[in-house]
């Protein structure tokens, strides 16, 4: 994971606790995202907002180019299945993609790292006002 990524996740744990069913990301009030108020109130904008991202990028996309990584970085096949959740190594194959280059990922991930390093840990109010999610006390409310 890139540390960009990494410390967005760390700053947003510091201020919002995971919900006692396990969400990390949930309303102000603790209950499960509404995914089409999600999609339209935080993941498009950010998609539009980001150069060179394409604008049909699904959130769903993020699973693929996570069994990949994964791929690439040696994980086997059988702790892709299971972090993916499948039941079977043919469900995980839809989602492996074979890179032609398979230094590209690590470059990916050092492009990243290198981009940001001023960042360094980001504030929680910084993270989740950039990805549109209210902290437990906030007033934006995704579940209606």
């Amino acid at each position: 994971m890139p540390a960009l990524i990494a410390a967005a996740v760390e700053a947003h744990l510091r201020v919002c606790i995971p919900a006692p069913c396990g969400l990390l990301f949930t309303t102000p009030s603790g209950a499960a995202l509404n995914v089409a108020n999600f999609r339209n109130r935080v993941w498009k904008p950010a998609v539009r907002a980001a150069d060179g991202v394409p604008d049909q990028l699904r959130f769903h996309d993020l699973r693929h180019a996570f069994a990949t990584q994964l791929s690439v970085g040696g994980v086997p096949f059988k702790e892709i299945t299971a972090l993916l959740g499948q039941s079977s190594p043919g469900e995980t194959e839809r989602y492996v993609h074979r890179l032609p280059d398979q230094t590209l990922a690590q470059r990916a991930r050092t492009a990243i790292d290198h981009a940001y390093p001023a960042c360094g840990p980001m504030s929680a109010a910084y993270v989740n006002r950039e990805a549109g999610i209210a902290s437990r006390s906030g007033a934006a409310d995704f579940a209606d």
